[in-house]
């Protein structure tokens, strides 16, 4: 347990550092830099490919490993924790697994069966969502690309100076914000994985599981928590993204009747 709140200490010094970085140097000095900086962030996370405007607008996104590379790995984790969880529900005690009874018994937990098929529903509506955004991205008829590109394409001169400044500062929360709300999904991940290799390991040296039980186990949970920490940031980039524009949006609007 000292080695985890040693852990934990670091990773909160890491984000302290990281947060007088991001108040006193920001990187986006443009609401053109901010919004392509969130582009690039709802691609990597929520489309998982990488693409530029003009790329998209020409009809020119190249289909290589390189850039297909998030997708295809992100999509072999989520399908492969998917299938296992099904099988982990309806199959008996294996020598490769703990049944789901046991594990049960070994976390003093009840009804984890209810769990997994919540997770299995989770993972699949999320794999549904980005095969559809992404099959629409690549055959160039996202019409969220083109509602994105028809209002966030524009010459920021068109705001005021304290209407900037104002999205600037805003950015400057958000990202602060996401940050600790990454920061928090990677402690509370971090704990969970380590009480569950204390549980495993503790039920090892009991001689209640195998070695090929505990490594099998370790390595699936591992993977299981891996998707779980993917959809946090998934959820976290969109609402703070939709943020973002739903404020831009809000002082267009107000400039708009002002003008009026």
């Amino acid at each position: 347990m000292a080695g985890l709140r040693m852990l934990i200490e670091n990773i909160v010094v890491s984000v302290k550092l990281k947060m007088a970085h991001l108040i006193w140097s920001n990187s986006e000095t443009t609401i053109s830099e901010i919004i392509d900086s969130g582009f690039r962030n709802f691609q990597y996370f929520i489309l998982r490919i990488q693409y530029t405007w003009e790329e998209y607008q020409q009809r020119r996104i190249t289909r290589t490993y390189r850039r297909l590379r998030e997708a295809i790995l992100m999509s072999f984790n989520a399908w492969l924790v998917i299938i296992f969880l099904v099988i982990y529900i309806y199959s008996e005690d294996s020598s490769i697994w703990i049944s789901v009874k046991y594990l049960e018994k070994i976390v003093d937990c009840q009804r984890l069966d209810l769990l997994a098929i919540s997770a299995i529903f989770l993972f699949c509506i999320n794999e549904w969502l980005w095969f559809y955004l992404f099959i629409q991205i690549i055959t160039y008829k996202s019409p969220l690309q083109s509602i994105a590109y028809k209002n966030l394409m524009f010459d920021e001169k068109q705001l005021t100076t304290n209407y900037r400044r104002y999205l600037i500062i805003f950015h400057s929360f958000i990202k602060i914000t996401s940050l600790i709300c990454k920061t928090c999904v990677v402690i509370i991940g971090t704990i969970i994985y380590v009480l569950e290799i204390y549980f495993l390991t503790k039920a090892y040296f009991d001689n209640q599981i195998t070695l090929v039980q505990l490594l099998f186990s370790m390595t699936i949970f591992f993977l299981i928590c891996l998707q779980v920490d993917i959809i946090s940031f998934i959820l976290l980039v969109g609402t703070l993204v939709v943020g973002f524009i739903l404020e831009l949006l809000k002082l267009f609007y107000k400039k708009i009747c002002m003008a009026k």
